[in-house]
């Protein structure tokens, strides 16, 4: 089952691969530190915390570590009650 539908979209006013090529833009801003205020990254977590949970090097775009990018094992491991990023 997908959640495009060619019909629907063909309604809208913004079509699907715009608002792909859109968030794929801000998420490059976000990564280049480009966006501030409520929408950036904010001032608690680094952008390397990030990478660190997901397995992904963002700058790069390259995966340092398979499970933690494939799979949920990581972060099912956590406690969440505890500082994870150190």
């Amino acid at each position: 089952m997908s959640n495009w539908d060619e019909n629907e979209d063909s309604s809208r006013s913004v079509k699907w691969h715009e608002r792909e090529s859109i968030s794929i833009n801000r998420l490059i801003d976000l990564i280049d530190d480009k966006v501030k205020g409520t929408f950036g990254l904010g001032n608690i977590r680094t952008l390397e915390d990030f990478e660190y949970i997901s397995g992904i090097n963002l700058k790069e775009q390259k995966i340092v570590d398979t499970e933690k990018a494939f799979t949920s094992k990581f972060l099912s491991s956590l406690s969440w009650k505890n500082e994870i990023f150190s």
